[in-house]
């Protein structure tokens, strides 16, 4: 307990004596105001008990602050007496920050012991009737006018005057509304409830798939086409109960709404999806159409394993960037801001020396769908008939900071989607935009064409041979349930791209730029189409990859990757998280090893933009540029014509 303090007289020493409450503590009187729902001690004398906001050191709730008297509260003229401008505005803003704290039958009670505690009553001998009368008090030193008292305590006449009434007759718990605890005469009758309940199950019985996946509140959830809507069924239940139960009472669209989410919440309708997971999609087709309740259990016990898998793929994902982030919060905020303000932003600033710093980064990257220009929110409608220029996008994303890097490759600078591209953007990300991490994880979906193959295995096994990090982890997303963390920095620039006005390249650098705050989403382009220096290449990765390590056996079967630079050429496999890895040496000669100065694989130029398409930009696409400056850059005239 803590040393006692001297409390000021209040209504409900009365209850305790005076010596009991010398000897509470600051906190055991907060607790009894609380309890009492009365005044709390003055803010002189229990600054450690403020709440939130009203510190003693915040100069927006000084006295003598102008800002506080000006905006924090404002003090009406209530009498000739002036009750409110004798009291402190601190003292009165923590007294209505307690009565906000309470619901409205808290305050009631609190009123009405403080009208109860200040009621008088003038006799009349005449005809001995009595006239209750009601003084106002802040405390027990500070009387207030009625005006005063409304505005301290936040309400209407009206309710003051509904409160003295029962304080006038010594009742200290606020009434009950008359309606309370009734059915009112306007409710719907059971037999119509019912009725909509019956017609909502047997609807679902038939149409609905169940989802083994979800359970909401031990309720298996039961999901409806994405056809139906809610007024689809209510339609449909209003022409059945015409011809099957026309004695029965009709329920309104809004009830019907009313009573479906109140009685059957697990009933629902099937979200869209744009990545829709087939397995998933076949297994709930075959559970309307299973004959047996045999042949149901089966399809759900696999749905529920599949389910499962996805569930464990997706809970190891946020572990590992839980990781990520606590390896990234244990340097200094003067480490972090340092590094952050060394990261490029188009891939020409101060670049971090690999595997410098004893950290550990969480990295996710995903093709994009690409998007074409001259565009525009108010776009023509010729134009939907016609192949702008192209801009692939490739993200790579540092959820951990966070940020993400859009690759903009215009049709002119792209040599394809394959592995060939993939490394070589990783490998331009690590080296413009790397944070000079030892251990990195890496998130990809399942696309055996870009991410899982041999060749990215092969780069990843090459980083940690020549020393570019300690350690890599590849995972890969369950197919059918790859949504991650690109996909959301995606989802932000097509927003804003939607909304903006493009005609060429650097508008859709631009449109990156903004689509986020503090630089989370930065553009890097290749450069030459704009006029810029190179800031990247593409290599002939695979072939050069192929001269020192040899395929990986049913690799399609494995979704994660462990290298580390103390078992060179030997690759951790495992099927689910926590499986024992299986360790594969995929080195051709068994001590390869690689020179102390790394020789990159040899550049693959692009080959630019054909004659036809020279040609069809110029004559069916130029039109639509809207800043004649730009239209020499996206649509130039044929170079061979």
């Amino acid at each position: 307990m803590k040393a006692p303090i001297t409390a000021k007289p209040s209504s409900w020493e009365q209850f305790f004596g005076k010596d009991v409450v010398l000897t509470l503590s600051q906190e055991e009187l907060h607790d009894l105001n609380r309890e009492y729902a009365l005044f709390p001690p003055p803010l002189s004398e229990k600054s450690h008990l403020l709440p939130e906001g009203l510190e003693d050191d915040d100069e927006n709730y000084s006295q003598d602050s102008e800002e506080f008297q000006s905006s924090t509260l404002s003090l009406p003229l209530c009498c000739e007496k002036q009750c409110l401008s004798l009291l402190n505005a601190r003292d009165i803003a923590e007294r209505q920050w307690w009565l906000k704290q309470m619901n409205k039958r808290e305050q009631d009670i609190a009123i009405l012991s403080l009208l109860v505690s200040g009621k008088r009553s003038d006799k009349e001998i005449a005809d001995k009737s009595s006239r209750t009368r009601f003084s106002y008090r802040f405390d027990y030193q500070h009387e207030l006018c009625r005006d005063a008292f409304l505005f301290i305590y936040g309400i209407k006449e009206a309710r003051l005057k509904r409160l003295q009434k029962l304080a006038a007759s010594n009742t200290l718990l606020p009434s009950v509304h008359g309606n309370t605890h009734h059915i009112p005469i306007h409710a719907l009758p059971a037999t119509a409830v019912n009725g909509v309940v019956d017609f909502i199950s047997n609807y679902a019985a038939i149409h609905g798939l169940p989802d083994p996946g979800r359970l909401r509140r031990n309720t298996r959830e039961v999901l409806l086409p994405r056809s139906d809507t809610y007024i689809s069924v209510w339609q449909l239940y209003k022409e059945g109960l015409r011809e099957s139960r026309p004695e029965v009472k009709m329920v309104g669209y809004d009830s019907f709404r009313m009573i479906w989410k109140h009685a059957l919440p697990h009933i629902k309708f099937q979200g869209p999806r744009s990545d829709l997971c087939d397995l998933c999609d076949e297994l709930k087709t075959s559970m309307k159409w299973a004959t047996s309740h045999e042949q149901l259990q089966q399809i759900m016990t696999a749905y529920e394993n599949h389910y499962h898998q996805a569930d464990v793929a997706r809970t190891y994902y946020h572990q590992q960037i839980q990781e990520a982030e606590q390896s990234w919060l244990a340097l200094s905020a003067k480490t972090r801001a340092r590094i952050m303000s060394h990261l490029s932003t188009m891939g020409r600033s101060q670049v971090q020396p690999a595997c410098s710093r004893n950290l550990k980064m969480h990295y996710a990257f995903d093709f994009a769908q690409q998007v074409f220009y001259p565009y525009s929110n108010q776009q023509r409608g010729k134009a939907f008939f016609k192949v702008a220029r192209k801009c692939h996008i490739f993200g790579v994303c540092a959820e951990p900071l966070p940020r993400q890097v859009f690759f903009l490759i215009d049709e002119s600078e792209i040599i394809g989607k394959g592995s060939r591209v993939v490394i070589s953007l990783l490998d331009a990300f690590f080296r413009l935009h790397g944070l000079g991490e030892r251990e990195a994880s890496l998130h990809a979906d399942n696309c055996t064409g870009q991410n899982k193959n041999n060749y990215v295995i092969w780069y990843l096994m090459w980083r940690v041979m020549n020393g570019l990090h300690r350690r890599i982890h590849l995972s890969f997303m369950v197919p059918g349930h790859t949504k991650f963390a690109p996909d959301r920095y995606f989802g932000l620039f097509k927003i804003r791209y939607r909304r903006s006005t493009i005609d060429d390249l650097e508008d859709v650098v631009r449109c990156v730029n903004e689509c986020t705050t503090d630089s989370k989403a930065v553009a890097q382009v290749y450069g030459e189409h704009l006029g810029l220096p190179k800031e990247f290449e593409y290599r002939c990765w695979d072939s050069y990859l192929a001269t020192y390590f040899k395929p990986v056996d049913s690799l399609l079967n494995y979704n994660y990757f462990g290298f580390d630079a103390a078992k060179p050429g030997c690759i951790e496999l495992r099927v689910a998280p926590d499986d024992i890895p299986l360790e594969v040496n995929i080195l051709k000669r068994k001590h390869t090893r690689f020179a102390s100065e790394i020789e990159p694989p040899k550049e693959i130029l692009p080959e630019g933009l054909t004659l036809e398409r020279e040609t069809y930009l110029y004559k069916e696409i130029r039109g639509f540029v809207r800043n004649p400056k730009k239209r020499d850059r996206t649509c130039p005239y044929p170079s061979s014509s």
